[in-house]
């Protein structure tokens, strides 16, 4: 099984590094993490910064899946071209992502355009990992406003 990891942050990483843990892959299974850096937007000087990330996401990928093979990619494109790139040379079986959530005007939460395009458009798989409504070790209790009263 061949498994293609998109991250863009640390925050996006955990809990997709919680799923992929907590699932059952098969012997010889190989992970791909992946970043994309967007030439448009980002310097090329994160590209140390950002291997130096996905270095850690591998070892600690490695320390509770044991039958898998874990690689690195950076590619320089926008995240939606990078990641059809890679499902397609890699011929991935799945992609795990995690993506930004935006309200619409409407007040619906919605998923990122990266994550809605990439479920649209390649062959395999994808899992979209969706981050919790609510944190609260983001938000002190205090500043809690009550959703109901009575």
């Amino acid at each position: 099984m061949k498994i293609l990891i998109p991250v863009e942050t640390e925050s996006d990483a955990k809990l997709i590094l919680d799923f992929v843990a907590n699932y059952h892959f098969p012997p010889n299974t190989k992970i791909d993490i992946f970043h994309a850096i967007d030439p448009l937007h980002q310097a090329q000087e994160r590209e140390i910064g950002v291997q130096v990330f996905l270095n850690q996401l591998k070892k600690r990928l490695q320390s509770f899946i044991k039958v898998a093979d874990v690689t690195t990619t950076i590619l320089y494109d926008c995240p939606v071209n990078a990641i059809i790139h890679l499902v397609a040379t890699r011929k991935a079986d799945m992609v795990v992502m995690g993506y930004s959530s935006r309200t619409h005007h409407d007040g619906n939460l919605a998923a990122g355009s990266v994550s809605r395009a990439i479920a649209a458009q390649v062959p395999c798989s994808v899992v979209i990992i969706r981050p919790p409504l609510y944190q609260p070790s983001l938000v002190a209790e205090e500043e809690l406003e009550p959703v109901f009263t009575g």
